[in-house]
């Protein structure tokens, strides 16, 4: 009986100690604060703002003019999600708070894109502007050409075959043209010339590439440089719709 009472209580504080809870602060005056818009204008109140960090995920929502506080922060790096409905969710990595800092932080939503993935074959043609020192790649899509306006699609290319929207080494718009036979292709820009921010050539002529297409909206983001990956990420991209990997050659 003795033996069973002390495997019980064996048991029980094991399981005590597997629950782990938050650590303590040694400060906790840190704040974040700022400002959310929305790049259309819209109403940019009730955004949900979370602050994953090494304490918890203390959270806060904007108010009517879309400001914000997270006030009672303790030390350390945190992750900061904003999120709306109807949005796209935005992440600001790597915002490091020390002591009784007040870190400003504004941001803008941008709307999701309300688009379905279409199906993409093999390449279709390259051609060349010679004017432009560029050259252009058409993929055979399965849109039926009901309407000829910018594809709410993003390309990204790299050498590499596991190449995604945070593994590349170049990203372009796509758009919609017409063709004959009542269907869309896409197209976007492949310009070997393109360089890096060192001055250096992404890829050479001829070099084999890899290209994804995710949706993502165009019309509205640019992207904005991210230090935590290295290059600009795309907030709108959804995750879940994308093309499969189409192997090219640099033209």
């Amino acid at each position: 009986m003795n033996c069973k009472l002390a495997l019980t209580a064996i048991v029980i504080s094991f399981l005590c100690g597997s629950c782990k809870k938050d650590p303590e602060p040694l400060f906790s005056k840190g704040m974040i604060t700022g400002t959310v818009r929305t790049y259309d204008g819209s109403d940019a109140s009730n955004t949900s703002i979370v602050a994953h960090g090494p304490y918890g995920n203390p959270s806060s929502r904007s108010d009517p003019d879309g400001k914000y506080k997270l006030p009672g922060l303790g030390n350390g790096t945190y992750e900061i999600e904003f999120s709306k409905e109807g949005y796209a969710k935005k992440f600001v990595q790597g915002v490091q708070v020390l002591g009784s800092d007040t870190i400003s932080l504004n941001i803008r939503l941008f709307k999701k894109a309300e688009y379905s993935m279409p199906a993409l074959s093999t390449v279709l043609y390259y051609s060349s502007f010679s004017f432009m020192d560029e050259y252009s790649i058409a993929i055979v899509t399965d849109i039926p050409d009901s309407t000829n306006k910018q594809m709410q699609i993003r390309v990204f290319v790299s050498d590499a075959e596991d190449v995604s929207n945070l593994n590349y080494m170049h990203s372009d718009q796509a758009h919609a043209v017409k063709r004959e036979n009542n269907t869309q292709v896409l197209v976007f820009t492949a310009n070997p010339q393109i360089v890096n921010s060192g001055g250096e050539h992404l890829y050479e002529k001829g070099q084999t590439l890899y290209l994804i297409a995710y949706v993502c909206n165009i019309q509205e983001e640019i992207g904005e440089f991210n230090e935590y990956y290295g290059l600009p990420v795309f907030s709108t991209v959804d995750e879940q719709q994308h093309s499969k990997v189409i192997e090219i050659k640099a033209p």
